[in-house]
């Protein structure tokens, strides 16, 4: 028969407990583990849209979701995509509008994302050993806005932002030889 020890307790802090929401750290360091840095679906729920939804669909997405990104799919589920709040609340929108001369009202979400083949696909082996300066060199090397981390049966695992990182580093992204 397995014997299992009783894990320790610990004391209850003196300051209120905070849920964590599947928010990432507001800062991490080049040491820490690269999962502080990624929006990781093992943890967190898919925020998606159909790549048809309009741009205000969009932004009301966002805003309800509390979300930073929203990934974009296909009728059947497939990843398309990635858009972000500066994407939608940005100048992409506006460029649009002047370029094809149609109302904001008929934009859609597809024509404003991040297509999945401009970022870099990573393997899930071995993300959890790995640091958050592997993530900022792989970026370095590749020059993407997004890493998409692929489970082996090719379903996403976690998605790290380039620019999302920059804020979490809370200074110049280090150059990394």
């Amino acid at each position: 028969m397995i014997h299992y020890e009783i894990l320790e307790a610990i004391d209850m802090p003196s300051q209120p407990l905070k849920l964590m929401g599947g928010q990432l750290p507001a800062i991490v360091h080049l040491d820490d583990p690269a999962t502080d840095a990624m929006w990781d679906f093992n943890t967190e729920r898919l925020q998606t849209v159909p790549k048809d939804l309009l741009l205000s669909g969009a932004i009301k997405e966002l805003e309800t979701t509390h979300s930073h990104h929203l990934l974009v799919v296909d009728h059947d589920g497939s990843l398309l995509g990635i858009v972000n709040g500066n994407d939608l609340l940005g100048e992409k929108p506006i460029k649009w509008q002047q370029d094809t001369g149609n109302d904001r009202s008929q934009l859609k979400v597809c024509l404003l994302m991040t297509p999945i083949t401009q970022a870099t696909m990573i393997s899930a082996k071995g993300i959890d050993s790995a640091k958050v300066g592997n993530i900022v060199h792989t970026f370095q090397k590749k020059k993407t806005p997004y890493i998409i981390v692929l489970n082996d049966d090719n379903t996403v695992r976690g998605i790290f932002s380039y620019a999302f990182l920059k804020k979490q580093l809370h200074s110049a992204v280090p150059v990394i030889p």
